[in-house]
C-alpha cells in the first residue's frame, strides 16, 4: 500500500500548524523577521491562520510530524468527506496517543494511509514528497469544480515536468510522480534559497510547509521567487517580485510602458484596488472597494496618482480620449478628467476608433461621433470598430449570419455576403463565401473595393501585420499548409521552413507585434521573429501580450478538457481549460 491515498479535491487552505496557540496571533513572531518565509508566515499568521509558541516564537525550522501534519489537513479541509466506514490498526499508534483520534479520521477521509508494515509512524517526521502529493489532492478551487471537485490536475507528462522544473526529479518515488507533477505544475515547490530542487525525502519545516500553503492559495510573491521552482523560466527583473508582492498583499502596482519602474498608485481614503485594467493614454482603470463592500471603478494616472474618483459600474480603456463607462445599465462616455461627455444612454458601446463608436440600443448597432451624434442609426445585428475608413458588419437571416462592410456614412462598400469576414489590416481583409455550385466555401483576402486578392486559403485567414498575415492552405493529398503569407498571396515563412525550424507542425499562428510572433507546437507555445526563427522555446503554455521588448507567457500550465454544454440533439461539445502554472515575463532578444 502507498504511502498517500489520492483523494480528488481543490483551494480554500486554511493552516493551523498544530501548537499552543500564542497570545500574539496574527501578528509577526520573534524569529520569522529576517526568515525567508517571514513575510509568508505574517501573511498567514494575520489571518488567524496559524499559531505560534507562547514564547512568542515561532520555530521556522522545526519539523512537522506526520501526526501534526494530519492534524493540520483536517483543520484545513473540514469540508472532505468520509470515503471508508473501516478503522485502521496501525500496530505503532497507541489509543493513548494525542492524535489517535484526527489519525482514524484522516484515514476515513483518505487523506492518509499508513505504510506495508501496517506501521503509521506518527512522530515521524512528514517528508517533503508527502506533504505535496498530499496537498496536491486537497487543494480545492471552485473555478474547476464543473470538471473536478478537488485536486490539482495532473500533466500529461510528470517526469518532463519535474525534470523542467527540478534539478533532482529523479529522486522522486515511483507512487509520488503523478502528485509530485502536479503540485510542480502549480508552483508549490519552495525549496529556499535557489528553487532548483524538490528534495522528497528530506523533513519539512514548518517554515517549508507554511510556503507550500501560501503557493497553494495563489500569494505568489510572499515567498522569495527565487526560492520557488519554475520561477528560472521567467525573467529575472526585479520589479517583477515588487509588482506580484503588492498584488498579493491587497495593493497594487503596475510596470510603466519601458519595463523599467514599477508604479505603486495611491488609492484615495477608505477605498482598497480590488483590480486593475491596462494603462492607456496614461489613464489605468482600476475597481475600488470601500469598507462597506461597495464596488466602484475609476482611473488612475500612468504616476499612480487618482486621476477620476471611484464611481462608476463598468469602466473601460481610454481611446482616443474617451471612454466607455457605465452606471446603473446604461452606457456613456467621459473625458481624462471623468467628465461626462456622453451620457450614459446605451444597451452597449464599444471603444472609439477613426473618430466614431459603435452603440447598441433596442438591440440594434449603430455609430455616433464625439459629441455623441447619431452618425449611423442602429440598425445591424453585429459590428465591429472601423479600420482602415471600413466598418465590418452582420445582418442575419433567419440562423445565418451574413457579414459586409460599410463606409463613414453608412453605405454599403460592399453588401453583406461573406459567410465570415474579418476588418480590413493593411489594406486586405480576410473572407469567405459560399459557393453554391460547388457548396464549399471560398476564402482568402479582398481589398477595400471587393476584389479579390488572394485566393485559395483554407478557412479565415489572419490580419495583416508587418506585410504578412497567419494562413493555411490545402494542398494536394489533403494536406494542410500553415505559414505566413505575403501582400500577393506568396509563402514569406513558409511551412516547410517552420516545421524544419520548430521540429513539428505549427498551429495557431499569432499576428505580428514588434517583429515577433506567437505560435504552437501540440500544446507548447513559442515565439518566432519575422524571419521565422524560433527565438523563445517551445515551453510555454499561452504566450500573452509583446509589448516594450517583453512577453507575457504562462509556464507550467495544464490544458484540460471537459463537457462544456449539451447541443439540440443532446450531443456534448467539449472545452477546454487552463490550469495551474503561473503568468510571468520574459525579456525577448534585441
Amino acid at each position: 500500500m502507498s504511502i498517500l491515498r489520492a483523494i480528488s479535491m481543490s483551494i480554500g487552505v486554511a493552516l493551523s500548524l498544530l501548537s499552543v496557540p500564542s497570545s500574539a496571533l496574527g501578528q509577526s513572531f520573534r524569529d520569522t523577521s529576517d526568515h525567508w518565509g517571514g513575510d509568508c508566515i505574517s501573511k498567514l499568521a494575520a489571518e488567524n491562520a496559524l499559531n505560534g509558541y507562547p514564547d512568542g516564537s515561532f520555530r521556522p525550522n522545526h519539523p512537522v510530524t506526520r501526526a501534526e501534519f494530519a492534524v493540520l489537513m483536517l483543520n484545513s479541509f473540514p469540508d472532505v468527506r468520509a470515503r471508508y466506514q473501516d478503522e485502521p490498526e496501525f500496530r505503532d499508534l497507541s489509543r493513548d496517543h494525542w492524535a489517535y483520534s484526527s489519525i482514524q479520521t484522516a484515514y476515513r477521509k483518505g487523506i492518509f494511509v499508513g505504510y506495508r508494515d501496517q506501521t503509521f509512524r506518527a512522530d515521524q517526521s512528514i517528508t517533503r514528497i508527502e506533504a505535496l502529493a498530499i496537498l496536491s489532492t486537497l487543494i480545492r478551487r471552485p473555478s474547476h469544480q464543473r470538471y473536478r471537485e478537488r485536486g490539482l490536475a495532473i500533466p500529461p507528462n510528470p517526469q518532463q515536468v519535474l525534470a523542467e522544473m527540478v534539478q533532482d526529479a529523479q529522486e522522486t518515488p515511483d507512487w509520488a510522480q503523478e502528485a509530485a507533477s502536479a503540485a510542480a505544475a502549480s508552483f508549490l515547490i519552495v525549496d529556499y534559497p535557489n528553487g532548483q530542487r524538490l528534495r522528497p525525502q528530506a523533513a519539512s519545516t514548518r517554515a517549508e510547509i507554511a510556503a507550500f500553503l501560501c503557493q497553494s492559495r495563489d500569494w505568489h510573491g510572499l515567498v522569495p521567487i527565487a526560492a520557488v521552482a519554475g520561477n528560472q523560466h521567467f525573467s529575472g527583473h526585479p520589479g517583477f517580485a515588487i509588482v506580484q508582492e503588492a498584488t498579493i498583499r491587497g495593493q497594487a502596482a503596475w510596470f510603466d510602458r519601458q519595463r523599467e519602474r514599477v508604479v505603486r498608485p495611491v488609492p484615495p481614503a477608505g477605498w482598497q484596488v480590488q483590480e486593475l485594467g491596462d494603462l492607456a493614454e496614461e489613464r489605468l482603470a482600476a475597481l475600488f472597494e470601500d469598507e462597506s463592500g461597495t464596488r466602484r471603478w475609476g482611473y488612475f494616472d500612468d504616476e499612480g496618482q487618482l486621476a477620476i474618483a471611484p464611481e462608476f459600474s463598468s469602466a473601460a480603456e481610454f481611446s482616443e480620449g474617451l471612454a466607455a463607462v457605465s452606471q446603473q445599465g446604461q452606457y456613456g462616455f467621459i473625458d481624462a478628467t471623468g467628465q461626462i461627455v456622453i451620457p450614459a444612454q446605451f444597451e452597449a458601446v464599444q471603444p472609439f476608433r477613426e473618430g466614431l463608436a459603435a452603440v447598441r440600443r433596442q438591440g440594434q448597432w449603430g455609430f455616433i461621433d464625439r459629441s455623441g451624434q447619431e452618425v449611423i442609426a442602429p440598425q445591424f445585428v453585429a459590428v465591429a470598430p472601423f479600420s482602415e475608413g471600413l466598418a465590418r458588419i452582420e445582418t442575419r437571416s433567419g440562423n445565418q449570419s451574413h457579414y459586409g462592410f460599410i463606409d463613414r456614412n453608412g453605405q454599403a462598400v460592399m453588401a453583406a455576403r461573406f459567410k465570415e469576414a474579418r476588418s480590413f489590416s493593411e489594406g486586405l481583409a480576410a473572407v469567405c463565401v459560399e459557393d453554391r455550385d460547388s457548396g464549399l466555401d471560398r476564402c482568402g483576402y479582398i481589398n477595400p473595393q471587393g476584389d479579390w486578392v488572394i485566393e485559395g486559403t483554407l478557412g479565415l485567414g489572419g490580419d495583416f501585420s508587418s506585410g504578412v498575415a497567419a494562413i493555411r492552405r490545402l494542398q494536394r493529398g489533403s494536406r494542410v499548409e500553415v505559414g505566413y503569407s505575403d501582400r500577393n498571396g506568396h509563402w514569406e515563412i513558409a511551412p516547410e521552413s517552420l516545421t524544419q525550424e520548430l521540429g513539428g507542425v505549427a498551429r495557431d499562428l499569432g499576428t505580428f507585434v514588434d517583429g515577433f510572433a506567437s505560435l504552437r507546437v501540440g500544446e507548447n507555445a513559442g515565439i518566432i521573429d519575422r524571419q521565422g526563427r524560433l527565438v523563445v522555446p517551445l515551453k510555454f503554455s499561452a504566450i500573452g501580450e509583446m509589448a516594450q521588448g517583453y512577453a507575457r507567457v504562462h509556464y507550467g500550465g495544464i490544458w484540460v478538457s471537459y463537457v462544456g454544454g449539451y447541443d439540440h440533439s443532446a450531443m456534448p461539445f467539449y472545452q477546454t481549460n487552463l490550469e495551474s502554472g503561473r503568468w510571468g515575463y520574459i525579456k525577448l532578444p534585441d
